[in-house]
């Protein structure tokens, strides 16, 4: 089973908690096998069985209240 990774730029986490809000509501797109958030490096890491569509995870980090600066 291939594993499809993306890395979003997100800003305005600034803890480990921003990290948890913003892992589940990604974790809402359908086909999401796994999200790792880390504020430092500001960047939500997703892992999902395809291709998960740019603006679904723009609207996903945008519902947790932060700012999508698009994918790496």
């Amino acid at each position: 089973e291939q594993i499809m990774k993306q890395i979003a730029i997100v800003e305005g986490m600034k803890c480990h908690h921003c990290e948890i809000h913003a892992e589940n509501e990604v974790k809402k797109i359908p086909g999401i096998k796994e999200v790792k958030a880390n504020f430092k490096e500001k960047e939500v890491i997703i892992d999902s069985e395809e291709e998960i569509k740019e603006e679904d995870i723009a609207k996903a980090i945008s519902a947790a209240g932060y700012q999508f600066k698009g994918l790496k």
